[in-house]
Parts: structure tokens; C-alpha cells; sequence
């Protein structure tokens, strides 16, 4: 855990706090590359699993109610990079409220300036331990997803969608989305 946490604070942008934080725990990364990275990376064949089965974490002198563990998490990728397949697994927990996540994509690299994907399943539930019942959260239908940048632009597109969320209580509500988009441009000071 303590090599994880060293070679996480050295991320460029990784927040300042990840180096007060205590960990303890397990995590390994397996993974196989065959091909290089000409024409792109068309060809280039990926295979990586990531797995926690157990890791605990506080900040320093911070109270035990703040520790946080992350149980049975697992990242699957594989395929090559204009078909990349992506699926993760995994708990949160904190105190006495837990967090479950599974969720599969798929991502494809079509240009240099532009990769494209689609989340085609996302369920997320919540719980805590001193409330009764538990609240879920899943994706209706997939989501097309699309990234493009250029040295003077960024931008990210997401289609229409809807999520289905139920509760303690019976019924379940359905909340939708249009499609949207998000642009930056380099101002001309820059």
C-alpha cells in the first residue's frame, strides 16, 4: 500500500492530500500488450486487470469515522485501442454508508484529436447501516460518449439518457437528460 500511495502522489494534478493519508491493504496490477504503437496503435492488442480486494485508508490524525475502505474492486480492460472494452466492480465504504459500483463502456480511438465510447451499463447503490433500505441508481439505456481535442480546442459531447432510481419506499422514478455538450477554446492570449 505504501508503494501505491507513493506513486500516486507523484500523478501530475493528484491532490495535495493523497499524502496525509494512511493506507494499508492489497492492490495489483496484471497486464499484456502485444503490437506497437504504429498507425496509431490501430493494432495494438491490450489486456489489463486492476484489483483491491482490500484497502484501507484515513487521513492523518483524522478520526476513525473518516477512514474509508475500498472492498473487492476490480478494472477490466482489453481489445485494442479502436475497440477497447472497459468494466469495473467494486465497494466503498465509509462509517456506516457503503457504496457499490459496477459498470461496463466501451472506447474507441478513431483519429489522433478524437475518441469516442458509449457507458452501456452503470449500476450504483447506496447504503447506510443506520437507516433501513437501500437506494440504486441504473442506467436506462447506453450513453454515447464523445472527446475531440486540437491545439486550440477541447471538446465533449454526451447523448440523451435516463437512469432509473429506486429507494426504501416502493415506485421508482426515471430522471432523463438531453444531449449535451462542453467546449473550451484557447482564448488568443495563450
Amino acid at each position: 500500500a505504501s508503494l501505491l500511495k507513493r506513486w500516486l502522489v507523484r500523478l501530475p494534478g493528484a491532490p495535495t492530500g493523497w499524502a496525509a493519508q494512511t493506507l494499508a491493504g492489497e492492490a495489483s496490477l496484471n497486464g499484456r500488450w502485444q503490437g506497437g504503437w504504429h498507425d496509431r496503435g490501430q493494432a495494438l492488442q491490450i489486456s489489463a486487470t486492476g484489483r483491491v480486494p482490500k484497502l484501507d485508508g484515513n487521513a492523518a490524525g483524522a478520526a476513525a469515522s473518516a477512514a474509508w475502505r475500498l472492498r473487492d474492486v476490480q478494472l477490466d480492460i482489453s481489445g485494442t485501442l479502436a475497440a477497447l472494452a472497459l468494466s469495473t466492480q467494486g465497494q466503498l465504504e465509509r462509517d456506516t454508508q457503503r457504496l457499490s459500483l459496477r459498470a461496463g463502456a466501451q472506447i474507441q480511438h478513431t483519429d489522433d484529436t478524437r475518441w469516442e465510447g458509449q457507458v452501456n451499463s452503470l449500476d450504483l447503490t447506496a447504503q447506510d447501516r443506520r437507516r433501513s433500505g437501500v437506494w440504486a441508481l441504473r442506467l436506462a439505456q447506453p450513453v454515447a460518449l464523445q472527446y475531440q481535442h486540437t491545439a486550440t480546442s477541447r471538446s465533449l459531447e454526451s447523448s440523451s439518457g435516463s437512469v432509473l432510481l429506486t429507494g426504501p419506499n416502493p415506485g421508482t422514478a426515471r430522471l432523463h437528460w438531453q444531449s449535451a455538450r462542453w467546449a473550451q477554446t484557447a482564448s488568443s492570449g495563450q
